[in-house]
């Protein structure tokens, strides 16, 4: 039978949620290929796979030798397993006992049961030591805490654990083992996510995240609108309601605020694997339900809106969650157990992570991608950041076109001697105009009629994209479209109190962007291409999270965004529930887009905006076969001779949104098609 349109009253009112009573959640333990996983310690003695020192006297760390590594037979067909045993009783340590494992090499294409730690390294200073193969070993506190959860009595666990399985120092070794590393997630029975001990609160966090994600899990596919309306007025207290009731919002966030969640190589690990589990102290979760209930909770505002208000007094406390997603999770949000994917399509997702080395923005993503070898990338430590990151941006541009890697170039920068044109994939990225995986612009897409016309006009085909690289520059074909004449609002000069009334700064910022469109863009003959600039620009036409048959997506603004602009420009507007949803749009497009940019204006009377960093003087251009225009700046080049000294060089200096062009228009017009040498 489908769900009632229309909440009952007394489903309004009901709420009977007990968060601190609910049983405490051990996924892990539950699952049944874990337990098959691990060998009683019997038949591993009984197999030879460890040796028995039971009755032996404790260890004397000072007496045992330091752990060496044996090379591995081929560093691309082997692999080094830890076997986890029972812990060793030692003397002269502060603790009686420590982990300790023995290491295998096994074939990486033969099947080996084993499951794959994924954990945060930690302070490299702060080690402890474990019992390798009878030798000491040194490992941070982060992963000493991990194997001191796993072991137990009387089962060991073939466990795969970087720090210890791949010899750190050897470069050789770790690149061609950091290759495999998505073969190796691949073919783990399961992944440990161990994200520490227990800590304010977590154990009731985890038990209320995996309350609302088994509801989530059994509703059927689709948005579910009613399912998880009646869902969260039965799981959220109203207002009034005792608040020791209430939904744990800090635990949730202190949890999935811990360092796990934004390591870059976290991605890979849970993304290839399809048995995930999240573990805290003794608590764990599978990571599949903590991302199903982290997407329902962070679209609680869009449910309400959808459903014309009825959950406004019990989501006004979740606030802080709706703000503080997981990049982690955003990341996996298509699930868990992927299929490859290019890696220009990983490198755009999977932004503002955490990583020891930069060089690993790049390759922590190369097991999970479907192009490395038509790429030709490997993970080369012995190349500096700039090189690594310089190879593969070149690497994507030549071989498959990939200008949509320059929406990503943005100053500051990080990394030095980075030419304009490469990302700095170590620096978090904005939103970006161009999304990865929304194709809503065309700004240098020219139309087959268009292509040839230049084609029998000029003799050639001026409209195909002849791009290459040499060495540290980059030329591509386009057009210059015009210079920036006018500098306009940015949102960053927003005090941190203005910005806390969010209506008054939209409505105090879109009057500013009308008064510079009423005095310098020319371009907007009537009121009506006026208002459209207006309204557009700041949402660079584009509404967020949109629910549909297939789940959420974005597209072009519609008349509705308009209505909730003209709802912001009419402060007397009476809203209702349909424009509060609308004015809910606009404001999330809105935040997610202005900071970080400036308004400006072109010298050809057009609106844009650009990055933070735009300075009058700057150029606006279209790339062929480009997605959105760039702002680009010329520089004065230094020491050339010959051929270079004659040719104008630029920076890129970021993407832009220019009201107007965003659709290839400009290509209707007499555009001077030109090779733009960028440094």
């Amino acid at each position: 039978m489908p769900w009632n349109t229309t909440p009952r009253p007394e489903v309004l009112t009901l709420f009977e949620m007990q968060w601190c009573q609910l049983p405490v959640t051990s996924s892990l333990e539950d699952d049944a290929t874990y337990n098959s996983s691990r060998l009683p310690r019997d038949e591993a003695l009984r197999l030879g796979i460890i040796q028995d020192v039971t009755g032996d006297a404790p260890a004397r760390l000072s007496d045992l030798p330091e752990f060496q590594y044996t090379p591995l037979h081929d560093n691309s067909r082997f692999i080094r397993v830890l076997c986890l045993e029972r812990p060793r009783r030692v003397a002269g340590y502060h603790r009686t006992t420590i982990p300790c494992a023995s290491l295998l090499c096994v074939p990486l294409d033969e099947e080996t049961s084993f499951a794959a730690l994924s954990y945060v390294w930690g302070d490299p200073s702060k080690t402890c030591p474990i019992i390798l193969n009878d030798c000491v070993f040194w490992v941070t506190e982060s992963l000493a805490s991990a194997l001191e959860r796993f072991h137990e009595p009387d089962r060991i666990l073939l466990l795969w654990a970087d720090a210890v399985c791949i010899n750190q120092n050897d470069l050789v070794e770790k690149g061609a083992q950091v290759q495999e590393m998505g073969n190796i997630y691949r073919k783990a029975q399961l992944v440990l996510g161990w994200i520490g001990p227990p800590a304010d609160d977590s154990e009731l966090a985890l038990k209320s995240l995996a309350y609302i994600g088994r509801a989530c899990a059994a509703m059927p596919d689709g948005p579910c609108i009613q399912e998880r309306l009646q869902l969260f007025q039965h799981a959220l207290p109203a207002g009034d309601d005792d608040l020791d009731e209430a939904f744990p919002v800090a635990p949730v966030i202190a949890l999935c605020s811990r360092p796990w969640w934004g390591r870059i190589w976290v991605v890979q690990e849970v993304v290839l694997s399809k048995n995930v589990h999240v573990v805290c102290g003794s608590s764990s979760l599978e990571f599949s339900l903590i991302s199903l209930v982290w997407c329902a909770l962070g679209e609680l505002p869009l449910l309400n809106a959808k459903c014309k208000g009825a959950l406004t007094d019990r989501i006004k406390p979740l606030a802080p969650i709706q703000s503080s997603q997981s990049r982690l999770i955003d990341a996996a949000l298509e699930g868990t157990g992927q299929s490859p994917q290019p890696l220009t399509m990983r490198m755009l997702r999977a932004t503002a992570f955490g990583a020891t080395d930069p060089r690993d923005h790049i390759y922590a993503l190369l097991g999970m991608t479907s192009d490395v070898e038509e790429l030709g990338i490997l993970a080369d430590y012995t190349r500096s950041c700039a090189q690594a990151y310089t190879v593969v941006a070149a690497a994507l541009l030549q071989r498959q076109q990939k200008l949509q890697i320059l929406s990503r170039c943005r100053n500051p920068r990080v990394q030095k001697d980075l030419p304009s044109w490469v990302p700095d994939w170590s620096q978090p990225a904005p939103v970006m105009i161009h999304n990865p995986r929304y194709g809503l612009f065309s700004a240098g897409r020219c139309t087959t009629a268009q292509k040839l016309f230049a084609l029998f006009k000029g003799g050639r085909d001026t409209m195909k994209q002849h791009l290459r690289v040499e060495g540290k520059t980059l030329f591509v074909r386009g057009a210059i479209v015009g210079s920036v004449n006018k500098l306009g609002w940015s949102w960053n000069a927003v005090s941190v109190e203005e910005s806390k009334d969010h209506t008054q700064v939209v409505r105090t910022g879109l009057g500013i962007i009308s008064d510079l469109v009423s005095t310098n863009c020319t371009a907007y003959k009537t009121l009506k291409d006026q208002e459209d600039a207006i309204w557009r620009t700041p949402i660079v036409d584009t509404e967020f999270g949109l629910f549909g048959p297939n789940g959420r997506y974005n597209r072009r603004a519609t008349k509705e965004m308009q209505n909730a602009f003209r709802e912001f420009r009419n402060p007397g507007f009476k809203s209702n529930a349909v424009t509060e949803q609308c004015r809910f749009r606009y404001i999330a497009a809105l935040l997610a887009h202005l900071p970080g940019r400036r308004y400006f204006s072109t010298s050809t009377g057009q609106l844009g905006l650009g990055p933070l960093d735009v300075r009058t003087g700057d150029l606006v251009c279209t790339i062929i076969d480009g997605d959105v225009p760039f702002v680009i700046r010329q520089i004065v080049a230094e020491g050339l001779v010959g051929y270079f000294r004659k040719r104008t060089q630029y920076e890129l200096v970021g993407e832009c949104y220019v009201h107007g062009i965003m659709d290839g228009e400009l290509w209707q017009s007499k555009l001077e098609i030109e090779e733009l040498m960028f440094v």
